[in-house]
C-alpha cells in the first residue's frame, strides 16, 4: 500500500509500472490518499489498473480482502 498526502498523479504511471513489475494484483496495490473524495477514488480506480482509496473506501476494501 502506498500512502500519499500530497499530489500523487504525476507518480501514477510509476506506481502502475511498479505494480506490474512486482506482479501484484490491482486490488492489492492500494494508493491511499485521505484528500481524495470517494467519487475521485472510484474514477481513478476505473481509469488506472490500481486501487485508489479514501478513508471510507480503504476500510471497506481491506475488509473485502480478508
Amino acid at each position: 500500500m502506498v500512502c500519499k498526502s500530497n499530489e500523487f498523479r504525476q507518480d501514477t504511471e510509476k506506481y502502475l509500472k511498479l505494480r506490474k513489475r512486482l506482479g501484484i494484483d490491482r486490488g492489492q496495490f492500494i494508493i491511499f490518499s485521505p484528500d481524495l473524495g470517494e467519487e475521485q477514488a472510484v474514477a481513478l480506480s476505473n481509469m488506472y489498473e490500481l486501487t485508489f482509496a479514501d478513508r471510507e473506501r480503504l476500510t471497506a476494501h481491506l475488509r473485502s480482502l480478508l
